[in-house]
């Protein structure tokens, strides 16, 4: 019994370091969902980009000025404007373009 919990042990341990070196938040909760198998959660690109700017604003003044993040946004904006666009609006866009450069 007690090499079977320390093999446990010894998982949780490697999970941990591996969690820790991969930049992923470590929580008691986290090691457990990665430990039991359950899926990881995949964000979204405009998830990453807004946990990305809640940072950058905690950072201003020490890291980071308010103009930068300001650029950061315009740029989530955009983005999100991109992304909510039909493809066959991006493609007939595309295609003006190109029959422009001819």
């Amino acid at each position: 019994m007690n090499a079977y919990l320390d093999k446990l042990q010894s998982k949780a341990q490697e999970l941990h370091q591996v969690m820790s070196v991969g930049d992923e938040t470590v929580t008691a909760e986290t090691v457990k969902d990665r430990f039991i198998g359950k899926a990881l959660q995949s964000k979204t690109p405009v998830a990453v980009f807004e946990d990305h700017n809640a940072k950058m604003k905690s950072l201003i003044g020490k890291e980071f000025e308010k103009s930068t993040l300001q650029r950061y946004e315009t740029c989530l904006m955009h983005v999100k404007d991109f992304i909510g666009l039909p493809i066959s609006s991006v493609l007939a866009e595309k295609s003006k373009r190109y029959r422009n450069l001819k």
